[in-house]
């Protein structure tokens, strides 16, 4: 149960963690791979609101970047999917999933 008091203490805007959604173009980001889904179609989805951060850090290791086509993954080495119906993850039902426009190698 969660209860709410006017004690209660708020995130400040400058700790929010950046996502997906909310890079410009041109921006480079890294991720981790499971931020990415692979649909039944074979294609590939990234995730709005998962993390992202400036620099590979251990399993923060996927680049994207965002340009005026729309996002670029370079796939990490060793990394593979399974095509899925749905996404393994929960998210919200009406969650946006992003389409990743190219994959490289």
């Amino acid at each position: 149960m969660l209860l709410h008091s006017n004690r209660q203490a708020t995130l400040p805007e400058d700790l929010e963690a950046p996502t997906v959604d909310s890079m410009t173009t041109g921006q480079t980001a890294y991720i981790v791979p499971w931020g990415m889904w692979v649909d039944a179609d074979r294609q590939c989805w990234l995730h709005p609101k998962y993390s992202i951060k400036d620099r590979p850090d251990g399993s923060v290791e996927m680049r994207i970047k965002l340009t005026r086509d729309g996002f670029h993954v370079w796939v990490p080495p060793g990394a593979t999917w399974s095509p899925e119906k749905e996404p393994s993850y929960v998210s919200p039902a009406d969650t946006k999933y992003i389409p990743v426009v190219k994959l490289h190698r």
